[in-house]
């Protein structure tokens, strides 16, 4: 089995006495548990930044994109599942027309090319615009902003939730695959959740760094594991799952339950399970944690396994439990501690965040919560999924990048 523990190494050259006393206790603590960590940056890549943030009222994430001329911001629920970006729009012209064409606003460079496929047979066409980003080195944004012409998206008349829906999975009309044709870059992006309400967080397309205060850069530190084949049925980004471990006791799950994979996602909010694997990870955990009291889960909540956590106390990465590993494909491990597995509905209450997802067909999604302070990384070219697990073990957080523009 590949181990994810690998260790986190800093350098010490330029630190002296104290310092260097004060270093090396916290990577002791640190050691067993993550990857090489670099924390000097050498940047030479600059791709396009976006900001991400939770909607705690619906507990949605969403990206915001600059889309027209002169550019207006616009609120997209992020689905990287999504094959393609969907926007809603109304119809110009007098409102009672039923069939007039569909614009997104005010902006002078919209136009309209409905019938280059069978949108229309949907309620929606297909359009294109001016997209504005900012560049980023990893470490920050840039002083000037990219404009980019043509980008092609649907239109819907429909009201929907968000102003509309950015997909970045691999199809034609992913903005993803065309902001990667006209900036000449590679196909990958990166995401990082905050679970804090409307802290801003970097989107990176098409970067290779990703540095957080106080400059921890982590792109160079990611583990990776194969992406699995999309299909019809299951078109997300999927990766296998081998097994699942409590502590160090690995679950009896036949490996026929697990053959599905894992579908990382940003739409569920808490990971789902097969039944097999989801009853077996709460018998294992509920008998592991006897020790604490249990409470009745409180009405209106989807969990069934719920603690009291008064006096239980916290450390870094959240209350004091068993960590769960899920074993990925090709043996990397992704760690879950407390501040990844344990959701506090009050103070004094505390429930496992995982859910049963049913029997096959249905499949196991690595919810949101799951990956909050987590970076993750597609990365198209080499057909695989990085990730770094819980930044906030190593002092950072995904709401610790620094947005504050600069010259690069």
């Amino acid at each position: 089995m590949k181990s994810s523990f690998h260790g986190l190494l800093l350098p010490f050259r330029k630190m002296k006495g104290n310092s260097q006393v004060l270093l090396l206790l916290l990577l002791l603590d640190v050691l067993p548990f993550f990857p090489p960590l670099q924390c000097l940056v050498s940047a030479t890549n600059n791709g396009l930044l976006a900001e991400v943030w939770l909607e705690a009222s619906s507990g949605s994430y969403v990206a915001k994109f600059n889309i027209g001329t002169p550019p207006q911001s616009k609120l997209l629920l992020l689905d990287i599942a999504q094959n393609s970006m969907l926007l809603q729009c109304r119809r110009s012209g007098i409102s009672d027309v039923p069939r007039g064409p569909l614009v997104t606003g005010d902006s002078a460079t919209f136009r309209s090319i409905a019938g280059k496929t069978g949108a229309a047979k949907k309620g929606m066409q297909l359009a294109l615009d001016t997209f504005t980003f900012n560049t980023t080195d990893g470490v920050n944004p840039g002083l000037s902003d990219v404009k980019v012409e043509g980008m092609e998206f649907f239109c819907s008349p429909r009201r929907l939730t968000n102003a509309g829906v950015v997909g970045l999975g691999p199809g034609r009309l992913s903005p993803l695959l065309q902001l990667a044709a006209r900036r000449h870059l590679p196909r990958h992006f990166a995401y990082c959740l905050s679970g804090v309400d409307q802290a801003p967080t970097p989107l990176f397309l098409l970067a290779s760094n990703y540095t957080f205060m106080p400059m921890f850069q982590i792109g160079a530190s990611l583990l990776h594991t194969p992406l699995l084949k999309r299909t019809k049925t299951m078109p997300g980004y999927r990766v296998g799952l081998k097994s699942i471990s409590i502590g160090s006791r690995v679950l009896s799950i036949n490996p026929k339950d697990l053959r599905g994979g894992l579908e990382i996602s940003t739409t569920e909010p808490y990971t789902k399970l097969v039944s097999a694997a989801y009853t077996t990870l709460v018998r294992e955990f509920r008998r592991l944690h006897n020790g604490i009291p249990r409470v009745k889960p409180p009405a209106g909540t989807p969990f069934d396994t719920c603690f009291n956590a008064s006096g239980l106390g916290v450390t870094r990465v959240g209350p004091p439990v068993n960590q769960i590993d899920f074993v990925l494909g090709d043996g990397t491990v992704w760690i879950f501690f407390g501040w990844n597995s344990m959701v506090f509905l009050s103070e004094d209450v505390m429930c496992l965040g995982f859910l049963n997802a049913g029997t096959p067909p249905a499949r196991s999604i690595l919810g949101t919560f799951q990956q909050r302070d987590s970076l993750v990384e597609v990365d198209l070219e080499a057909n695989r999924l990085g990730f770094y697990p819980t930044l906030s073990f190593i002092h950072t957080s995904c709401a610790n990048f620094n947005f504050t523009r600069s010259s690069f």
